[in-house]
């Protein structure tokens, strides 16, 4: 047997034996629906919460020409819908019964049912005021163009006693905030998910005694190689069959145009998710490794998962807040931060691409020096029963294993 059939051969057996597994099948049917419904939701609840325009009654008849028009037209920038009145009484009747917001009539007397709604009532006395302007040039023997800096008088200048230093994103809009807020989550959630996978399957293994058969076969590199492969391919192909599902709701829904900035996050947190899953992958294998009982394993993941939430509460924090500070920088170019910091600074910010370059090459480097490492304790620790082995132990025991 060649040194990567026996990998080949154990990631066919891990991707047959999971696949058809009902943990495996609901949680691949749960990310379809929550594709489906994320799309769904980000299509409907806008149309859900929008406020309606606001109803007016208006007596067109008692009022100055022109009011109902620049109401109904849109021409004062907000939308409004008018419902025309033949007399004050038939406005307060709607009013009254809840199918107008406003009453407008002769004085002219702007009517609320119970509270008034300021946003209203400058609509209205900018349509009264607007209505009667041609009336009031022509008394003052004024045209139009030289009452206007009357009518519109340039604004004041604005400076600012401390303005913001330079360099910060005044301009990040909510929607990319939120895009970014998004992809971390997504991201902690694809390394603690699939991170468990592999560490419960090592330790299923070590239970029972399965690897002890496989080992006669293979060198324990060979086996951490296959079975961290094997599980990340089933990952990714989840992952795909996510990003399939939201694609073609998308499309059904008719909210296939995405953003720009969704664009780019997207393919920066597909590199990211992937170079994680390969760095963090072997870090759980080794760990799961050292211990020989089930009830053992959250013992080790504590730590691993406790570096992955610190780093996400410091991107939440401190990189979508503040994406070029110096901290900012560090994190999202550190290798065993990168994963989880750069998506959201490229959704908030313009990040170099040096450094996003950078991130990416630290990434490859460090890739291979963890995956050494954790197949030395990884080769140490998995023959190892009884009580859970520390990693000093497990690194000096590897070579009478390797």
């Amino acid at each position: 047997m060649s040194r990567l059939q026996a990998p080949w051969l154990v990631a066919l057996r891990e991707i047959r034996e999971r696949a058809r597994a009902r943990s495996f099948m609901i949680s691949t049917g749960l990310i379809v629906l929550l594709a489906f419904g994320a799309v769904a939701a980000a299509t409907i609840l806008p149309d859900v919460f929008e406020d309606d325009p606001p109803v007016i009654a208006v007596v067109a008849s008692e009022l100055p020409d022109g009011v109902a028009g620049l109401l109904a037209d849109g021409a004062l920038g907000t939308e409004v819908t008018v419902r025309t009145s033949g007399s004050e009484t038939e406005a307060r009747r709607l009013l009254g019964a809840g199918a107008a917001d406003a009453a407008l009539f002769g004085g002219p007397t702007l009517a609320f049912r119970d509270e008034t709604r300021p946003s209203i009532e400058a609509l209205a006395n900018q349509a009264i005021r607007l209505s009667s302007l041609p009336a009031v040039l022509e008394r003052l023997d004024l045209t139009l163009d030289e009452a206007g800096p009357l009518i519109n008088p340039e604004p004041l200048p604005v400076v600012l006693l401390n303005p913001a230093a330079p360099g910060l994103d005044d301009d990040v809009s909510d929607s990319d905030r939120a895009v970014a807020t998004f992809a971390v989550v997504l991201l902690l959630m694809s390394l603690t998910l699939y991170g468990s996978w592999i560490l419960n399957g090592v330790v299923e293994e070590k239970t029972s005694r399965v690897v002890e058969v496989l080992m006669g076969a293979m060198r324990p590199w060979q086996l951490l190689l296959g079975k961290v492969g094997g599980i990340l391919a089933l990952a990714v192909g989840q992952l795909a069959v996510g990003v399939l599902s939201a694609g073609v709701a998308m499309s059904a829904l008719g909210t296939a145009d995405l953003p720009e900035v969704g664009l780019e996050v997207g393919a920066a947190a597909l590199v990211y998710v992937v170079l994680g899953l390969l760095l963090f992958s072997f870090v759980f294998a080794a760990a799961g490794a050292t211990v020989s009982r089930q009830e053992e394993a959250q013992t080790v993941t504590m730590p691993i998962s406790l570096t992955l939430v610190g780093i996400y509460m410091l991107s939440l924090t401190v990189v979508v807040n503040d994406a070029d500070s110096t901290l900012s920088r560090v994190v999202s170019i550190f290798p065993l931060s990168s994963p989880l910091a750069m998506t959201p600074r490229i959704a908030v910010s313009d990040p170099p691409l040096w450094e996003i370059g950078l991130s990416i090459a630290l990434l490859l480097v460090t890739i291979p020096a963890v995956i050494n490492l954790a197949g030395r304790i990884y080769a140490g620790a998995i023959l190892r029963t009884g009580p859970r082995i520390g990693l000093r132990d497990a690194w000096r025991s590897a070579r009478e294993t390797r």
